[in-house]
């Protein structure tokens, strides 16, 4: 059964739908073709406020689930500001010295190529780089292979 979180962060509210035993996320639908527009804005508005208002304090509630939501925005505008909070993301989990366990804690139901689920790899380094897309690679090398 999935229950559905409700998390409020700034002026945004939106809906998780909590991962199953397998990792599965349906973010209240059935299928990516059943995300309407707006559901994929809220989705996106609630990884903004994740990213900059939460992840900055070592907290991040729902923060893979809601990311994994933003994974099948279809839009360039909506890909090029995921792809910069993407980027936010990466450096706050690399630079903060306190991060909550649970936002570090990865889903090993999850595969590798969905790096949001691995982010205590990540802030390890132990998460292969070539598997990150190329914008974040970059900022991942920055870090090099110094473990925390």
């Amino acid at each position: 059964m999935v229950r559905p979180e409700e998390h409020r962060f700034g002026d945004a509210d939106f809906r998780l739908e909590a991962p199953l035993s397998d990792g599965t996320v349906f973010c209240g639908h059935e299928s990516e073709n059943n995300v309407d527009a707006d559901c994929r804005l809220d989705h996106l508005s609630g990884y903004r406020e994740l990213v900059h208002y939460a992840v900055p304090y070592g907290e991040g509630p729902g923060l893979s689930a809601t990311r994994e939501c933003v994974a099948v925005l279809d839009g360039d505008a909506e890909r090029s500001v995921a792809a910069e909070l993407d980027e936010l993301l990466i450096e706050k989990i690399m630079q903060l010295d306190w991060i909550d366990d649970y936002v570090l804690r990865d889903n090993a139901a999850q595969p590798m190529e969905k790096w949001w689920w691995h982010l205590g790899a990540i802030r390890r380094r132990e998460y292969p780089a070539e598997l990150l897309p190329e914008h974040l690679q970059e900022i991942y090398a920055e870090y090099g292979s110094e473990t925390r």
